[in-house]
Formats: C-alpha cells, sequence, structure tokens
C-alpha cells in the first residue's frame, strides 16, 4: 500500500512539472525536467515496475486533465517517459556519467526525429500548433515563422532532447543524498568543452547551407541548415561555458555577459569557436582532469 502512495504521489508531481513546463513562460522550460528526474528517481528506489506504473499514471493525468491531452501525451511520451526509463537503464547498468546522458539524448533525439520525420511525410504542418500564438502578428511575419519553424523543427528537437537529457539528470544528481541515490554528478560547466574536431560539423554544415542555397537544393538546404543550427547551439553552450570559467569570480561580468549572450547568441557563438584554437581554460591542475573524468 506504501509503494503504491509513493507511485502516485511521484505521478502526480511529475505530470505538475509536466504541466507547468508548457504553461509557464521561460521558467517552464527549466521545471520541466523535473517530470523525468522524478520519474527516474521513482525506477531507480522502487524498481522497474513501479516507474513504469508512474509513468502509466502519468500518462493518464496528461491525456484527461491537461486541453488537447492527445497532444501533450506524446512529447510525455518521448522526452520524459524514454529519458526516464534511458537515465535508469545507465545508473542501474554503472555506466559512465557522461555515457548515460549521451545513451539518453541519442535515443530521445532519434525517436523524436524519426516521428517528426514520419509526420512530415504525411504532410502535417508543425506551425499549425503555434498558429494561436502568432494570431495577432502580420500576415508576413506569420508566414516567416511558420516557414522557419516548419524547416528547423528537426534541430529544435534535438536541442530540447539535449537540454531536457541533461537538466533530468543535473537534477536528479542534485537530489542524490535527499533520495540516497548512487550517482556521479557532472562535470563544473565551467569545464564542458566540445571536442576539437566538432568544428569541422560547423565550418561543413556552413558551406555547405551556402551552396544549397546558392543552386537552390532545397532538400540539402534544409538539411544542412539543421545541422548548423545544432552545431550552433553546441557552440553556443561552449561559449557560455567559457565565458563562466572566465568571470566566475566576477558576478556582475558574469551577469552581464548571460545577458549580452542570450541577447546577441552569435557572441557567444563566437567564443565557442575562438575556444577551439585559443583554449581559453588550460588545465590548471589534476583536479580539473578529475573532474571531467569522473
Amino acid at each position: 500500500m506504501r509503494k503504491l502512495y509513493y507511485v502516485l504521489i511521484t505521478a502526480a508531481v511529475s505530470f505538475l512539472c509536466y504541466a507547468l513546463g508548457f504553461f509557464i513562460p521561460v521558467l517552464g522550460f527549466f521545471i520541466l525536467p523535473f517530470s523525468s528526474a522524478i520519474l527516474a528517481a521513482l525506477f531507480i528506489k522502487q524498481g522497474i515496475v513501479s516507474g513504469i506504473a508512474g509513468i502509466f499514471a502519468s500518462a493518464l493525468l496528461v491525456y484527461y486533465i491537461l486541453p488537447s491531452g492527445q497532444l501533450f501525451l506524446i512529447p510525455f511520451i518521448i522526452f520524459v517517459s524514454l529519458n526516464a526509463l534511458m537515465l535508469y537503464y545507465g545508473i542501474a547498468s554503472g555506466k559512465n556519467k557522461i555515457r548515460i546522458n549521451l545513451d539518453s539524448f541519442a535515443a530521445v533525439a532519434v525517436v523524436s526525429v524519426i516521428f517528426l520525420v514520419m509526420l512530415s511525410a504525411n504532410g502535417f504542418q508543425f506551425s499549425g500548433i503555434f498558429s494561436p500564438a502568432t494570431a495577432g502578428f502580420s500576415k508576413e511575419i506569420t508566414l516567416a515563422v511558420a516557414s522557419v519553424f516548419d524547416r528547423d523543427i528537426y534541430s529544435v528537437s534535438v536541442i530540447i532532447s539535449a537540454v531536457m537529457v541533461v537538466l533530468s539528470y543535473a537534477y536528479l544528481s542534485a537530489l542524490k543524498q535527499k533520495l540516497k541515490l548512487k550517482i556521479n554528478k557532472l562535470p563544473f560547466f565551467s569545464e564542458w568543452r566540445l571536442p576539437e574536431q566538432a568544428v569541422f560539423v560547423f565550418i561543413f554544415a556552413l558551406v555547405f547551407f551556402m551552396l544549397a542555397k546558392a543552386a537552390k537544393y532545397e532538400t540539402v538546404s534544409v538539411v544542412s541548415e539543421n545541422i548548423l543550427i545544432l552545431a550552433s547551439f553546441a557552440y553556443f553552450v561552449n561559449g557560455l561555458a567559457v565565458g563562466v570559467y572566465l568571470f566566475k569570480g566576477i558576478r556582475i561580468l558574469l551577469m552581464v555577459m548571460y545577458l549580452f549572450s542570450f541577447f546577441y547568441p552569435p557572441s557567444a557563438i563566437f567564443l565557442g569557436l575562438a575556444d577551439v584554437w585559443l583554449n581559453f581554460r588550460k588545465k590548471r591542475g589534476k583536479d580539473n582532469e578529475d573532474n571531467i573524468k569522473a
């Protein structure tokens, strides 16, 4: 009876975090990953049967309580449930923290993109989901937003997958003492750094995008554009990590860096790319190496 009570409470909290994630602007995006973290903790603490029961109960709440619940149920299954399952599997298998996140990210991203491709093949217009939000804008702006969104929904989906997985794991590791979980924390954000070879993905995507645009090859243009967005996002995060490393002792400069980066993202992207050659964060001792490899 106590286990059932624990499952129902966890399912309710997971549903609440999921709902708040959609209905609270900006802040909700950081609340949403708690939905996966809580379900993953249920798997770890109570076992796979309780975990599946928690997912099922949460899914029922999403379907019957949220407006147009059938639409909200699909991202819940992909971004929350699958994420929770993969995090649990990785932690239960004793995998390295980086491998846990990469495996979960790969599973969620691949499933979400496959699903989107299937919808697109059947003529579904993704921009129609946001038509109420763009109702107040001019027809030209609405059409431009719709065109961009329909083209770039795939890269947006992969970015959401990455953020959901990393934040879910981070929240889970932050709660490890309270929930008595055996899980390692991620490296400090200031030490995050992309492999040097990743810059070639950015360069090739940019070149192919420009050539495809010039030659008017629509399919190649869309694919290269989505890859370029993903590479840009990766270097945006890399640039933020560099900024945190450089200004971590000066709060006012750190806040200015965050604000400037979010209002003018190319600045953080440029800093992230420059780090490939300038290596702003040269290792300053064994502590940093242990933090990255642990």
